[in-house]
């Protein structure tokens, strides 16, 4: 009797593992869209509610400004709306505040109800004056980001378990 595997009980072993692999390749790749998703989702609500702190802190407005399409991305300035596409162009306190699509590949933007893709938090209440979300879309999953006149932000999703339907 020999110690060890023989050829055919190895590549058993192998093609089994195989099939184990193959088996949940498609929904790892359902976990790791519904993560970047929350990510962006959660990065946006982070640098909306820095916008809201500031523009209150500093009793001026602040502008969150957002770039859809597939190269899409959004910034923070406060001076005035922003084009986060162009170098330098949203600034707070002096500093670059630029999130895009690199940052969080395979997902796709889109914005609904925010005139000129952009909102503004004043500085005496913090309200934004503005209704809208910004949808960030991965694997069939959708996450919004979603700001009221009031100035609420809040994440939601029909379809992304954890958050209340929007």
């Amino acid at each position: 009797m020999k110690n060890g595997f023989s050829f055919i009980e190895l590549m058993i072993a192998l093609i089994v593992m195989l099939i184990l692999v193959l088996l949940a390749a498609p929904a790892y790749q359902n976990f790791i869209g519904q993560n970047r998703i929350t990510a962006a989702a959660e990065s946006l609500y982070s640098d909306m509610a820095l916008a809201r702190s500031e523009a209150l802190r500093k009793k001026s407005t602040v502008f969150v400004a957002v770039q859809t399409g597939t190269s899409w991305c959004y910034g923070l300035s406060d001076a005035a709306t922003c084009n986060c596409t162009t170098s330098n162009s949203c600034k707070l306190n002096g500093i670059e505040r630029v999130v895009s699509v690199t940052a969080f590949p395979g997902v796709t933007i889109g914005v609904s109800g925010l005139t000129g893709n952009a909102m503004s938090f004043e500085g005496i209440h913090g309200s934004s004056g503005a209704t809208g979300q910004v949808n960030f879309t991965a694997s069939s999953k959708t996450l919004s980001a979603a700001v009221t006149p009031m100035g609420n932000i809040r994440i939601c999703s029909s379809n992304v378990g954890g958050y209340s339907g929007c």
